[in-house]
């Protein structure tokens, strides 16, 4: 029986083999993580991992535990080494979920086992992106403008399975920051929300239009907020809403006359911009010999007047841009031969019955500034022109806080002289002596319309100011004043420079002269450069000029030099400025003749001195 026995467990060993060979599933996907509409590979690989390994065979059984997606149910494996096969399917999500879990299940075969492994697709919504058109725009208050957000479906197109719809569906919400209108729309919404439609011919668009209307003149940014639906992610655009812009108004000046040889400075000064930005400038030659211009792009650039037989007119045009907006003007120079010039009948500028004195005058594009000495009792007096001198406006009184005013020191009428007008653009500026007190200044930003109260620029408590000279360039502004008997600590007279970077709101002041004594100050300008040329009194009684430069625009001085002889008594210097050459003439007392001296290096040394007079 044992034999029989035997050898029927052995038959039934031969036909039911034992499952010894133990197997292990691993499922791994191309792209763990999709968009709806797109799909992922998910393979599995079945292994053997017994002592004597075969390729396990059969099939693969997959479920995504009813999430309704798109796949293969099941799939046969194919070798891939000794010990491990393979299958995979394409697996496409069934609907908008934010995660799916796929299983792969190995039956088995004989000798394998069966194995199992799972993996979570994430499930992303369709991404979109958000336009408004118009996306700038220019409004005024009460007008109105219809804006438009247009979302786009920005996803790669859907492969296959479940296909959503692709243009974006639900709604868009408007908001402006600052808010300075309402927003309405049509279709049933609230008025700052409205419903989405397909674009005609787009498989990936969508739009809604909704009108802003302006309750207020300003900057704002408007943006267009798509709230997403169920297969779509939100996003947002944006509209930028500025003041309408206004074009600049160019102003070449009037027109002029010249001779040859003659330097001509052309002036765009009176351009202005309604929105008051900032004005760029270029000059350009339109008729007439031709002629090269000096600084083209700044508002006053200049030229010398070509040598010509014949009365011929030049033309220039300024052409003014506010970074948007530009706009040009022309202005012809006559060049004669021999001009004859022929002035407007005199205009008296002083009210009637009183006395005025020491008037100077200056003038930028069309407008005209004067200031002088009234002597009847309305102290220093200034009028301005808008109009090339035409016709001149009301009279203004400048004079310092009364507060300084006594009975032994009077401000006005007596105690005010010597006034001196600069200008720069629209910043004006005049200055003059109050004896007692100082040297004031007042100044104005509107072209003379208006003054600031007057300031002591440099306060003389002990002293008598004799004169001051001034001068203005850009935020600069310098003087160059001088008095007698200046206190206790320094009886001769003193040479004071002064200067300010802000427009005449605040000044540093330097003592010139040494303790000797020194008068008679003149000063000159160009560009950064600053040039004074002064009467210095020596330690043995003598007089000299002295000439003093800057080159930062008055920040700081560099050392003085003596120009004229100082065996010869020398007084009364001037001073003249042609690009980077200086001019200074004075008289020489002691030979009864005037002498000049030059430089061509902007003060930094000076050359020839010669009498010009016998």
């Amino acid at each position: 029986m044992k034999g029989i026995t035997t050898v029927f467990l052995l038959v039934i060993l031969a036909a039911h083999p034992a499952y010894a060979a133990v197997t292990t599933t691993t499922l791994t996907l191309s792209r763990p993580s999709i968009v709806i509409g797109e799909t992922t590979i998910a393979t599995a690989t079945v292994t053997d991992i017994s002592s004597a390994p075969t390729p396990p065979t059969g099939e693969v059984h997959w479920t995504d535990f009813g999430m309704s997606g798109t796949y293969d149910g099941t799939c046969t494996l194919s070798p891939l080494s000794a010990t491990a096969s393979s299958c995979s399917i394409t697996y496409g999500p069934g609907g908008a979920f934010s995660s799916v879990t796929l299983q792969a299940f190995y039956f088995g075969d004989r000798p394998h086992t069966k194995s199992i492994d799972s993996a979570v697709i994430t499930v992303n919504k369709r991404a979109t992106a958000t336009s408004v058109s118009p996306n700038t725009v220019q409004i005024a208050s009460g007008n109105s403008v219809v804006l438009t957000a247009t979302v786009t479906d920005t996803s790669p197109s859907p492969s296959c399975c479940f296909t959503p719809d692709v243009n974006p569906v639900s709604s868009v919400v408007w908001s402006a920051s600052p808010s300075l209108g309402t927003f309405s729309s049509s279709g049933g919404f609230s008025p700052d929300i409205c419903g989405l439609s397909r674009v005609s011919g787009s498989l990936t668009d969508s739009s809604c239009s909704i009108t802003y209307t302006a309750t207020a003149t300003g900057s704002l940014t408007i943006t267009a907020r798509y709230v997403g639906d169920n297969t779509h992610d939100g996003s947002s655009g944006t509209a930028t809403v500025s003041p309408p812009q206004h074009p600049p108004v160019a102003d070449a000046g009037p027109d002029q006359t010249a001779s040859p040889g003659m330097v001509v400075a052309l002036d765009g000064t009176a351009s202005s911009d309604p929105d008051g930005d900032p004005l760029t400038y270029s000059w350009t030659q339109t008729a007439g010999p031709s002629v090269t211009l000096t600084g083209a792009n700044t508002p006053t650039p200049s030229f010398v007047a070509p040598a010509i037989t014949a009365q011929t007119t030049l033309t220039f045009e300024l052409t003014v841009n506010d970074g948007a907006l530009s706009s040009s003007d022309t202005v012809d120079v006559v060049d004669a031969p021999s001009t004859i010039f022929s002035f407007q009948p005199v205009i008296n500028l002083n009210a009637a019955g009183a006395v005025g004195t020491h008037p100077t005058v200056a003038a930028s594009g069309r407008n005209v500034y004067v200031v002088w000495m009234n002597n009847t009792g309305a102290a220093i007096s200034f009028t301005r022109s808008a109009n090339a001198g035409a016709t001149f406006g009301p009279v203004l009184t400048l004079s310092p806080p009364s507060s300084l005013c006594t009975t032994s020191l009077p401000c006005f009428p007596s105690g005010a002289s010597a006034p001196v007008v600069a200008s720069s653009g629209n910043h004006v500026y005049v200055a003059w002596v109050d004896v007692g007190h100082g040297i004031f200044l007042a100044s104005s930003d509107d072209g003379g319309l208006t003054f600031s109260a007057a300031a002591n620029v440099v306060p003389l408590a002990y002293g008598q100011g004799t004169g001051v000279q001034i001068a203005a360039s850009g935020d600069f502004v310098h003087l160059l004043s001088s008095c007698n008997n200046c206190g206790p600590n320094s009886p001769a007279g003193q040479l004071f420079f002064s200067t300010s970077a802000d427009f005449g709101q605040t000044f540093s002041t330097t003592t010139l002269s040494n303790t000797h004594g020194g008068c008679c100050g003149q000063i000159a300008l160009s560009q950064n450069n600053v040039y004074a040329a002064f009467n210095e009194v020596t330690a043995t009684g003598s007089s000299v000029i002295q000439f003093v430069s800057s080159n930062d625009n008055g920040a700081t001085l560099n050392a003085p030099m003596t120009l004229s002889d100082p065996a010869n008594r020398s007084y009364f210097p001037q001073i003249a400025v042609s690009g980077n050459r200086v001019y200074v003439a004075w008289q020489d007392q002691t030979s009864g003749h005037g002498v000049s001296s030059s430089t061509p290096g902007a003060g930094a040394a000076f050359g020839r001195r010669s009498a010009v007079l016998p």
